[in-house]
Formats: C-alpha cells, structure tokens, sequence
C-alpha cells in the first residue's frame, strides 16, 4: 500500500474516533440539563479541602472540596411542617489549583428523590467542556494528516 494512501487512512481514523468524546461530551451535556431542570438549589459552604495526597499539605496536590449543606424536606403532606437537615458531600472534581476555599459558599444542586445526586453548579459542564476539546484537537489532528499526505507525496 502507497504511504501516502495509509496516512490518508490513518488521519480519516482518527478523525472519525473523535467523535466519540464529542458524543460523550453531548451525552453528558443532556443529561445535565436534565438534572439542572429537576434539582432543587441550596447554598452550601466548603469545610475542608480533601487531598488525593492525603496531607494536603503537598505542593500540587488535587484538591476536591467537602460541602456541607442544608437539605429541606416536609414532614406533612400540606408541607406546613419542614424539617431541615444538614448532609456533606465531597465533590468528584479535584483541581490544582484549587477552585475552593474554605468558607466559601457555594451552590448546590441535588436531586430531592434522589439525595446521592449531588452537584455543584459551579462544576456542571466542566467534563463537557473538556471532552468536547479533546474531541475538536482529534479532528484537527486527523484532518491535518489527511490534508498533509494529499501533499507530502508526489506521484509524478
């Protein structure tokens, strides 16, 4: 097989599989609006940074923020009695630098038939976003070998 015919190939290949983060990326963006639509809002405050490094005290170390918040459910059925609770969650996003700080407040967003659905609105969309750039660099990459191959060889 001509080499120039292989990298032809190889950039439609890669071009091709960038649709999958795009497609995850689009996946996830739909289910977060639905989420958004049916979750109820609460401010939270950040009391502690959790480490991946376990000191916290590392340089560089992936910081995820501990939130407490305060979850309000009814104890009656005209909801004329409400009961407040306060749970904690440790968000699933790490960042160094650190998005947080201790004290901070934040919005929550949870789902209230499902408590473990938990989320802070400041963090939705960030995994789209990256997918969805992942996903655009593969497509300029496969492109640019494609196009290249077109001219790196002469048949004359």
């Amino acid at each position: 097989m001509h080499p120039k015919s292989i990298l032809i190939i190889a950039g439609s290949v890669i071009a091709v599989f960038s649709s999958v983060p795009i497609g995850i990326s689009w996946y996830l963006r739909n289910s977060n609006q639905e989420f958004i639509t049916r979750a109820v809002s609460t401010s939270g405050k950040v009391i502690k940074l959790d480490s991946t490094s376990g000191s916290g005290t590392e340089p560089n170390a992936i910081t995820r923020p501990v939130v407490q918040y305060s979850y309000g459910k009814a104890l009656s059925k005209d909801q004329s009695e409400n009961q407040t609770e306060l749970l904690t969650f440790t968000s699933p996003f790490g960042t160094y630098p650190p998005r947080y700080t201790v004290g901070e407040t934040v919005e929550v967003l949870y789902d209230p038939t499902n408590l473990s659905d938990v989320r802070l609105r400041k963090d939705i969309g960030q995994t789209e976003d990256d997918l969805q750039q992942v996903g655009l660099v593969m497509i300029a990459l496969g492109a640019m070998v494609a196009i290249a191959s077109i001219f790196a060889f002469n048949d004359a």
